[in-house]
Formats: structure tokens, C-alpha cells, sequence
């Protein structure tokens, strides 16, 4: 998505707690190890990327929110 949207654009990310496997409860319940390490990855990516100003909305689930600065 990052290299799709324009400065001003923005991005959101559905299911980014992944039920609370991403902090650690109960990880194998539903989701695999690789699903949970990739979807910290891009939390993690999403935080570390200095043309985003990105943050979480804390919904059941978590969402994502990412609007292209630079």
C-alpha cells in the first residue's frame, strides 16, 4: 500500500491486534506464530516509516491508521 498512496493519502489496517495474539494472549488460538510475527512486523514497519504519521484506534479488533506526510 505504501507505494500506492500519494502524500495526503491515507491507509487503514483492519484486525491489527489479531484478537490479542499480537500481545501475547493465547497466540495459537487462532493464528498461526508466522501470522502473528508478520502482523507485528508491520505494526512495528508502520510506526518506524518517517513519511506516515500513523497510529492505533482501539477497536475490538485494532485498526490501523496511516496518513502519507512525505
Amino acid at each position: 500500500a505504501e507505494k500506492n498512496v500519494a502524500v495526503g493519502g491515507v491507509i487503514f489496517v483492519d484486525n491489527v491486534f489479531l484478537g490479542g495474539a499480537v500481545f501475547g494472549d493465547d497466540p495459537k488460538a487462532r493464528f498461526s506464530e508466522k501470522q502473528v510475527k508478520v502482523v507485528r512486523q508491520m505494526n512495528a514497519g508502520a510506526y518506524a516509516n518517517k513519511n506516515f504519521l500513523t497510529t492505533l484506534i482501539p477497536t475490538d479488533e485494532g485498526l490501523l491508521f496511516a496518513k502519507r506526510i512525505h
